[in-house]
């Protein structure tokens, strides 16, 4: 039986629950409330903003039972399962694909109407404020597919999926750039896996949120691959993994951390055919019926990647028209829209456009590096 949510691998209809939220708390996956950091003196105009933060995330959930005898146990049950303090893993019926770590702060159990029925409410916190999910694909057969592609960026063909861990052809020696992609709606923290010579410092940026993230003092000879630096974006933490032993060691850890900007949304279903740096649709990728125009499509696109059997950065959304004919004007409504890319390809499908996330990872001196792991997960409001 589904009660409409779980908590610690508990399905709340196993104990005789059922989810029923008051209408103000039934969309749970609204953004954490904001903390605006500012500060006003006397005398002073005005004041000074110093940045945003998230809350933790709350949830109210109330429930129903009926039909169950206070005296044979229910109550324990309730309260065995959601005891105050408990922290674990929050899966909503409706969004099976993420998960919160959600720690129970209160539980309610005095809404009785007989000895058989009546309502409990139980208030938990999601102190890292934002869901997050072990999965980065859908399948189209899956019974969640419409609800999962209108809420995520989850890519449906693993093959669009970038790939998060380098150094298996050998070492790396020399400045490179990769991408990176988050199919949630908020940013992913990001943990960097790094063995091997960094010389005077490896510095690994993210150049699609500014962000950057530094490691020094490190040799082949101490992190040979099998032993490497963990530098965890999550919780702030840099670690030594040396013989399977972990320590906490910052020394290696010169500065930052990145995050991954969110992919969402991501339009799908681009009917593309790609001959060298042109890719030709049909899709309407603005609508001048409504205002939007080459401007308008430039701004939303340009910047972002199109799969066509590999990822290809937009350069330039236009028209595919013939300016000299006399229904030009009739030909600009009508004609296929053209995605010019800064790489060449040849390939016909169905694509879509997504942000991704370029990574550049560049020595200040030299650099020979025998891992390099990037560890995310999609990351939801």
């Amino acid at each position: 039986m589904k009660g409409g949510f779980s908590f610690c691998g508990t399905d709340i209809g196993e104990i005789g629950l059922e989810y029923a939220p008051e209408l103000e708390d039934t969309y749970v996956y609204r953004p954490a409330k904001h903390r605006i950091h500012e500060e006003t003196y006397d005398g002073h105009n005005g004041g000074y903003f110093y940045g945003v933060s998230k809350e933790p995330k709350e949830f109210i959930l109330r429930c129903l039972f009926d039909e169950k005898d206070v005296d044979r146990g229910f109550f324990a049950k309730v309260s065995n399962l959601f005891r105050v303090g408990r922290t674990g893993k929050l899966v909503f019926d409706r969004r099976p694909w993420c998960y919160y770590l959600a720690t129970v702060t209160d539980l309610d159990d005095t809404g009785l109407l007989t000895y058989y029925s009546g309502t409990i409410k139980i208030t938990m916190k999601a102190y890292y404020p934002y869901g997050r999910s072990d999965v980065f694909t859908v399948n189209r057969q899956s019974k969640d597919y419409y609800r999962i592609v209108s809420n995520t960026a989850m890519f449906e063909d693993e093959a669009q999926m970038p790939t998060t861990s380098f150094c298996q052809d050998g070492p790396i020696t020399e400045k490179f750039s990769l991408l990176l992609a988050n199919p949630g709606t908020e940013r992913a923290a990001v943990g960097i896996e790094l063995a091997g010579d960094v010389g005077k410092g490896v510095r690994i940026c993210n150049e699609t949120t500014g962000q950057s993230c530094k490691f020094v003092a490190m040799s082949e000879a101490q992190f040979d691959g099998r032993n490497y630096v963990f530098v965890d974006g999550l919780n702030g933490k840099t670690t030594t993994i040396i013989n399977d032993e972990v320590k906490t060691n910052f020394l290696y850890h010169d500065e930052g951390f990145i995050e991954l900007k969110p992919a969402f949304p991501a339009k799908r279903n681009i009917q593309v055919n790609v001959k060298g740096t042109e890719a030709y649709t049909i899709n309407k990728l603005f609508d001048r019926n409504i205002g939007e125009d080459e401007i308008f499509a430039n701004f939303t696109y340009k910047g972002k990647y199109l799969w066509a059997d590999g990822w290809h950065e937009i350069e330039s959304i236009g028209l595919d028209v013939d300016e000299s004919s006399p229904n030009y004007y009739m030909a600009r409504a009508q004609s296929e829209h053209i995605i010019n890319l800064k790489t060449s390809a040849n390939w016909s499908g169905t694509s879509l456009i997504y942000t991704m996330n370029k990574i550049i990872v560049e020595p200040v001196s030299t650099m020979k590096l025998t891992r390099l792991n990037f560890i995310y997960k999609p990351t939801f409001s």
